[in-house]
């Protein structure tokens, strides 16, 4: 893995704005960096411990922080800025590239293709 990606940040150097949404994995939220004041979505994975809490599966985030970073650049997939840490919980947070607008996931599952896509 990369350095930007090895490069474990606090938890504290963001400020949560919103939540984004909410799947099995974990939360997004839409935050803002203090040290560049940049905003960036903050994907919190769920840890082993009571109510989601603590240290994630390390297999699981290694591997989808890898997989983000080996396809950074492609127009198709959210680039990773790195990964921060809460250190009085264990929590993980991938820190990434904020998307501003379209659909989410589940809503364009259910909308109509435009009759470009379906070409």
């Amino acid at each position: 893995m990369s350095a930007a990606v090895a490069d474990l940040r606090n938890i504290d150097e963001f400020e949560v704005l919103e939540v984004l949404g909410e799947g099995a994995e974990g939360v997004v939220s839409r935050a803002r960096d203090r040290r560049s004041g940049k905003e960036v979505a903050l994907k919190w994975i769920r840890g082993d411990g009571p109510d989601g809490h603590g240290p994630p599966d390390r297999r699981a985030l290694v591997m989808e922080a890898g997989c983000l970073h080996a396809c950074r650049g492609h127009p198709s997939i959210i680039g990773i800025h790195g990964v921060a840490a809460d250190p009085k919980t264990g929590d993980v947070h991938l820190v990434l590239e904020l998307i501003r607008g379209g659909l989410s996931l589940r809503d364009s599952m259910w909308s109509t293709p435009s009759e470009d896509a379906i070409r």
